[in-house]
């Protein structure tokens, strides 16, 4: 009866709640909710930035409460891959008006942008300091979003994947 008992204990010796605990933080960032890490960290809510310094002052168009309900629908708990399609669709792409040559080995730029948000279905134009703000995503990720746009592609969600694999020998 000893080993009846024993081969009904070894399931229950599995080591769990951490593959809980990451599948929970991992649905916290995509909602943009606060967690904590598994090594402590606590990580904040996604909320708006600072006001933007620009002319037509695009932040302090929008209540607060409509600023909330901008973040709440970037991080609505969408994949990475929608929601950068979603970014994506709200920047538009223009050609260059007016080339200025610095110097002659400088590199032209071929492309620049328009930013716009989206609120009670209506599309504002705001700067580019205001779309960063209002959609609480950093300047690197914008830089990126408007590269795959230039280039004319679907945005893909790379993390994790890399093709520098540890390769076997065909000769073993």
């Amino acid at each position: 009866m000893s080993e009846a008992s024993e081969n009904e204990e070894s399931p229950a010796k599995k080591r769990r709640g951490v593959g809980n605990a990451v599948s929970k933080m991992k649905v916290a960032r995509l909602k943009g909710e606060e967690f904590v890490t598994t090594s402590g960290v606590l990580v904040e809510q996604k909320t708006t930035g600072p006001e933007c310094d620009c002319r037509n002052k695009c932040t302090s168009n929008f209540t607060e409460e409509q600023k909330l309900k901008i973040v709440s629908t970037v991080y609505s708990g969408r994949p990475k891959n929608e929601r950068d399609t979603y970014l994506i669709g709200l920047i538009d792409r223009c050609d260059v008006q007016r080339h200025r040559s610095i110097s002659p080995h400088s590199k032209q730029l071929s492309s620049s942008f328009k930013y716009n948000t989206v609120v009670d279905g209506k599309k504002f134009e705001v700067c580019r300091k205001a779309y960063l703000s209002l959609h609480a995503v950093t300047s690197k990720v914008v830089f990126r979003l408007t590269s795959i746009l230039t280039k004319g592609e679907q945005p893909m969600d790379m993390r994790g994947r890399h093709g520098n694999h540890s390769k076997i020998p065909n000769e073993v």
